[in-house]
Protein backbone atom coordinates (compact mmCIF):
# COMPACT_ATOMS: atom_id res chain seq x y z
CA UNK A 1 0.00 0.00 0.00
CA UNK A 2 1.61 3.31 -1.01
CA UNK A 3 2.43 5.78 1.75
CA UNK A 4 1.60 9.45 1.58
CA UNK A 5 3.98 12.06 2.95
CA UNK A 6 2.18 14.97 4.58
CA UNK A 7 3.93 18.26 3.91
CA UNK A 8 3.63 20.72 6.76
CA UNK A 9 3.59 24.46 6.27
CA UNK A 10 7.21 25.59 5.68
CA UNK A 11 6.68 28.73 7.72
CA UNK A 12 5.41 26.76 10.71
CA UNK A 13 8.32 24.32 10.50
CA UNK A 14 10.85 27.15 10.37
CA UNK A 15 9.18 29.02 13.24
CA UNK A 16 9.10 25.97 15.52
CA UNK A 17 12.74 25.09 14.90
CA UNK A 18 13.87 28.71 15.24
CA UNK A 19 12.00 29.10 18.53
CA UNK A 20 13.51 25.86 19.81
CA UNK A 21 16.97 27.09 18.80
CA UNK A 22 16.49 30.35 20.69
CA UNK A 23 15.33 28.53 23.82
CA UNK A 24 18.23 26.08 23.68
CA UNK A 25 20.88 28.76 23.13
CA UNK A 26 19.33 30.86 25.89
CA UNK A 27 20.56 28.20 28.33
CA UNK A 28 24.16 29.27 27.67
CA UNK A 29 23.72 32.68 29.29
CA UNK A 30 20.84 31.91 31.64
CA UNK A 31 22.93 32.03 34.81
CA UNK A 32 25.49 34.66 33.79
CA UNK A 33 23.84 37.45 35.89
CA UNK A 34 24.12 35.35 39.06
CA UNK A 35 27.72 34.16 38.57
CA UNK A 36 29.08 36.37 41.41
CA UNK A 37 26.39 35.00 43.76
CA UNK A 38 26.74 31.32 42.86
CA UNK A 39 29.24 30.45 45.62
CA UNK A 40 26.84 31.77 48.27
CA UNK A 41 23.72 30.38 46.63
CA UNK A 42 25.20 26.87 46.25
CA UNK A 43 27.30 26.90 49.44
CA UNK A 44 30.57 26.22 47.66
CA UNK A 45 33.78 27.86 46.44
CA UNK A 46 34.06 30.13 43.41
CA UNK A 47 36.13 27.58 41.49
CA UNK A 48 33.56 24.84 42.07
CA UNK A 49 30.70 27.17 41.18
CA UNK A 50 32.28 27.84 37.79
CA UNK A 51 31.26 24.31 36.79
CA UNK A 52 27.69 25.56 36.58
CA UNK A 53 28.77 27.38 33.42
CA UNK A 54 31.39 24.90 32.21
CA UNK A 55 29.09 21.87 32.41
CA UNK A 56 26.63 23.40 29.95
CA UNK A 57 29.31 24.45 27.48
CA UNK A 58 31.10 21.10 27.65
CA UNK A 59 27.89 19.11 27.18
CA UNK A 60 26.95 21.30 24.21
CA UNK A 61 30.34 20.81 22.58
CA UNK A 62 30.12 17.03 22.94
CA UNK A 63 26.51 16.58 21.81
CA UNK A 64 26.52 18.87 18.76
CA UNK A 65 28.18 16.46 16.30
CA UNK A 66 26.68 13.36 17.91
CA UNK A 67 23.06 14.54 17.75
CA UNK A 68 23.23 14.97 13.98
CA UNK A 69 24.35 11.39 13.48
CA UNK A 70 21.68 10.05 15.83
CA UNK A 71 19.06 12.04 13.92
CA UNK A 72 20.19 10.50 10.64
CA UNK A 73 20.03 7.02 12.12
CA UNK A 74 16.92 7.05 14.30
CA UNK A 75 14.85 10.00 13.09
CA UNK A 76 15.33 13.73 13.41
CA UNK A 77 11.96 14.44 15.03
CA UNK A 78 12.66 11.77 17.62
CA UNK A 79 16.02 13.33 18.49
CA UNK A 80 14.44 16.80 18.71
CA UNK A 81 11.81 15.52 21.14
CA UNK A 82 14.40 13.69 23.23
CA UNK A 83 16.66 16.76 23.34
CA UNK A 84 13.83 19.00 24.53
CA UNK A 85 12.80 16.43 27.14
CA UNK A 86 16.35 16.48 28.45
CA UNK A 87 16.26 20.29 28.58
CA UNK A 88 13.04 20.27 30.58
CA UNK A 89 14.39 17.60 32.93
CA UNK A 90 17.62 19.51 33.51
CA UNK A 91 15.73 22.74 34.16
CA UNK A 92 13.49 21.05 36.73
CA UNK A 93 16.50 19.55 38.51
CA UNK A 94 18.04 23.01 38.83
CA UNK A 95 14.73 24.61 39.83
CA UNK A 96 14.36 22.40 42.91
CA UNK A 97 18.04 22.30 43.94
CA UNK A 98 20.10 24.45 46.30
CA UNK A 99 23.39 22.54 46.22
CA UNK A 100 26.23 22.33 43.73
CA UNK A 101 26.12 18.79 42.34
CA UNK A 102 22.41 18.68 41.32
CA UNK A 103 22.71 22.09 39.68
CA UNK A 104 25.78 20.97 37.70
CA UNK A 105 23.90 17.85 36.58
CA UNK A 106 20.90 19.92 35.57
CA UNK A 107 23.03 22.41 33.69
CA UNK A 108 24.78 19.58 31.82
CA UNK A 109 21.39 18.23 30.80
CA UNK A 110 20.46 21.69 29.52
CA UNK A 111 23.64 21.72 27.46
CA UNK A 112 22.81 18.35 25.91
CA UNK A 113 19.76 19.98 24.32
CA UNK A 114 22.03 22.03 22.03
CA UNK A 115 21.72 19.22 19.49
CA UNK A 116 18.35 20.74 18.60
CA UNK A 117 20.08 23.28 16.34
CA UNK A 118 22.05 20.99 13.98
CA UNK A 119 19.23 18.46 13.89
CA UNK A 120 16.72 21.23 13.23
CA UNK A 121 18.80 22.44 10.29
CA UNK A 122 18.71 18.89 8.89
CA UNK A 123 14.91 18.91 9.22
CA UNK A 124 14.74 22.14 7.24
CA UNK A 125 16.76 20.60 4.41
CA UNK A 126 14.46 17.59 4.34
CA UNK A 127 11.11 19.34 4.64
CA UNK A 128 11.37 22.77 2.99
CA UNK A 129 11.25 23.59 -0.72
CA UNK A 130 14.77 24.18 -2.07
CA UNK A 131 14.09 27.87 -2.64
CA UNK A 132 13.37 28.42 1.05
CA UNK A 133 16.11 26.30 2.59
CA UNK A 134 18.84 28.96 2.49
CA UNK A 135 16.91 31.62 4.33
CA UNK A 136 15.53 29.17 6.88
CA UNK A 137 18.97 27.72 7.63
CA UNK A 138 20.38 31.23 8.09
CA UNK A 139 17.56 32.08 10.48
CA UNK A 140 18.03 28.99 12.61
CA UNK A 141 21.82 29.41 12.62
CA UNK A 142 21.35 32.95 13.90
CA UNK A 143 19.44 31.65 16.93
CA UNK A 144 22.79 30.64 18.45
CA UNK A 145 23.52 34.31 18.99
CA UNK A 146 19.98 35.58 19.42
CA UNK A 147 19.13 33.23 22.28
CA UNK A 148 22.29 34.10 24.17
CA UNK A 149 21.72 37.81 23.68
CA UNK A 150 18.12 37.57 24.89
CA UNK A 151 19.09 35.48 27.88
CA UNK A 152 21.30 38.13 29.47
CA UNK A 153 18.76 40.96 30.00
CA UNK A 154 15.85 38.61 30.66
CA UNK A 155 17.66 36.62 33.31
CA UNK A 156 19.11 39.78 34.86
CA UNK A 157 15.61 41.25 35.20
CA UNK A 158 14.28 38.04 36.74
CA UNK A 159 16.96 37.72 39.41
CA UNK A 160 16.57 41.39 40.30
CA UNK A 161 12.92 40.97 41.25
CA UNK A 162 12.49 37.24 41.97
CA UNK A 163 14.23 34.19 43.35
CA UNK A 164 17.00 32.74 41.17
CA UNK A 165 15.12 29.44 40.87
CA UNK A 166 12.58 31.26 38.68
CA UNK A 167 15.21 31.23 35.92
CA UNK A 168 14.97 27.47 35.70
CA UNK A 169 11.19 27.31 36.07
CA UNK A 170 11.03 29.67 33.09
CA UNK A 171 13.46 27.45 31.17
CA UNK A 172 11.35 24.40 31.93
CA UNK A 173 8.22 26.20 30.74
CA UNK A 174 9.80 27.36 27.50
CA UNK A 175 11.19 23.90 26.87
CA UNK A 176 7.75 22.38 27.39
CA UNK A 177 6.20 24.80 24.90
CA UNK A 178 8.82 23.89 22.29
CA UNK A 179 8.33 20.21 23.02
CA UNK A 180 4.59 20.47 22.40
CA UNK A 181 5.08 22.44 19.19
CA UNK A 182 7.62 19.95 17.82
CA UNK A 183 5.35 17.04 18.71
CA UNK A 184 2.27 18.59 17.11
CA UNK A 185 3.67 20.39 14.07
CA UNK A 186 6.66 18.36 12.86
CA UNK A 187 6.46 15.02 11.12
CA UNK A 188 9.23 12.47 11.03
CA UNK A 189 11.60 12.83 8.12
CA UNK A 190 11.67 9.82 5.77
CA UNK A 191 15.38 10.38 5.05
CA UNK A 192 17.22 7.99 7.35
CA UNK A 193 20.76 6.68 7.09
CA UNK A 194 20.92 3.46 9.09
CA UNK A 195 24.35 2.43 10.22
CA UNK A 196 26.61 1.80 13.17
CA UNK A 197 27.02 4.53 15.75
CA UNK A 198 30.70 5.15 16.48
CA UNK A 199 30.53 5.07 20.29
CA UNK A 200 34.33 5.05 20.83
CA UNK A 201 34.68 8.07 18.56
CA UNK A 202 31.94 9.90 20.42
CA UNK A 203 33.64 9.21 23.74
CA UNK A 204 37.07 10.22 22.44
CA UNK A 205 35.88 13.49 20.89
CA UNK A 206 36.10 15.69 24.03
CA UNK A 207 39.34 14.02 25.14
CA UNK A 208 41.04 14.62 21.78
CA UNK A 209 39.70 18.14 21.60
CA UNK A 210 41.08 19.00 25.02
CA UNK A 211 44.46 17.41 24.22
CA UNK A 212 45.12 19.86 21.35
CA UNK A 213 46.91 23.14 22.14
CA UNK A 214 44.58 26.14 21.94
CA UNK A 215 46.66 27.57 19.10
CA UNK A 216 45.95 24.45 17.06
CA UNK A 217 42.20 24.59 17.69
CA UNK A 218 42.07 28.29 16.81
CA UNK A 219 44.03 27.70 13.62
CA UNK A 220 41.81 24.80 12.58
CA UNK A 221 38.79 27.02 13.05
CA UNK A 222 40.35 29.48 10.60
CA UNK A 223 40.89 26.65 8.10
CA UNK A 224 44.70 26.69 8.00
CA UNK A 225 46.32 23.58 6.53
CA UNK A 226 49.47 23.85 8.71
CA UNK A 227 47.84 25.14 11.85
CA UNK A 228 50.67 25.59 14.30
CA UNK A 229 54.38 24.80 14.43
CA UNK A 230 55.00 24.37 18.13
CA UNK A 231 56.86 21.84 20.22
CA UNK A 232 57.34 18.26 18.94
CA UNK A 233 54.78 17.11 21.49
CA UNK A 234 52.19 19.58 20.18
CA UNK A 235 52.85 18.57 16.58
CA UNK A 236 52.59 14.90 17.54
CA UNK A 237 49.21 15.45 19.20
CA UNK A 238 47.97 17.24 16.10
CA UNK A 239 49.15 14.61 13.63
CA UNK A 240 47.66 11.74 15.63
CA UNK A 241 44.36 13.62 15.84
CA UNK A 242 44.21 14.45 12.13
CA UNK A 243 44.99 10.83 11.22
CA UNK A 244 42.16 9.50 13.40
CA UNK A 245 38.53 8.92 12.54
CA UNK A 246 37.53 11.18 15.43
CA UNK A 247 38.74 14.30 13.57
CA UNK A 248 35.54 14.36 11.55
CA UNK A 249 33.56 15.03 14.74
CA UNK A 250 35.59 18.16 15.45
CA UNK A 251 35.13 19.29 11.84
CA UNK A 252 31.35 18.99 12.08
CA UNK A 253 31.25 20.77 15.40
CA UNK A 254 33.30 23.72 14.20
CA UNK A 255 31.13 24.13 11.12
CA UNK A 256 28.02 24.33 13.28
CA UNK A 257 29.54 26.70 15.80
CA UNK A 258 30.90 29.03 13.12
CA UNK A 259 27.34 29.34 11.84
CA UNK A 260 25.01 29.29 8.90
CA UNK A 261 25.46 30.07 5.27
CA UNK A 262 29.14 31.07 5.41
CA UNK A 263 30.05 27.62 6.65
CA UNK A 264 27.74 26.01 4.11
CA UNK A 265 29.11 27.90 1.10
CA UNK A 266 32.72 29.05 1.15
CA UNK A 267 34.27 27.83 4.39
CA UNK A 268 33.01 24.26 4.48
CA UNK A 269 34.62 22.91 1.28
CA UNK A 270 38.05 24.16 2.34
CA UNK A 271 37.79 22.63 5.74
CA UNK A 272 36.54 19.32 4.49
CA UNK A 273 39.54 19.20 2.16
CA UNK A 274 41.96 19.84 5.02
CA UNK A 275 40.49 17.52 7.63
CA UNK A 276 39.64 13.87 6.99
CA UNK A 277 35.94 13.19 6.36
Amino acid sequence: MPTTTIRRDPGAITAVIALSGIVVSLMQTLVVPIIPRLPDLLHTTASNASWVITATLLAAAVVTPIAGRLGDMYGKRRVLILSLLVLVAGSLVCAVSDSLVPVIVGRALQGLATGVIPVGISVLRDELPPARVGGAVSLVSATLGVGGAIGLPVSAAIVQYANWHVLFWLAAGLGTVCLLLVTLLLSESPNLSPGRFDAPGAVMTPALENSLPQEVVDSLKRGNALPYLGSPEDIGHTMVFLASDESRYLTGQLLVVDGGMTAQSSAAPGRRAMLPA
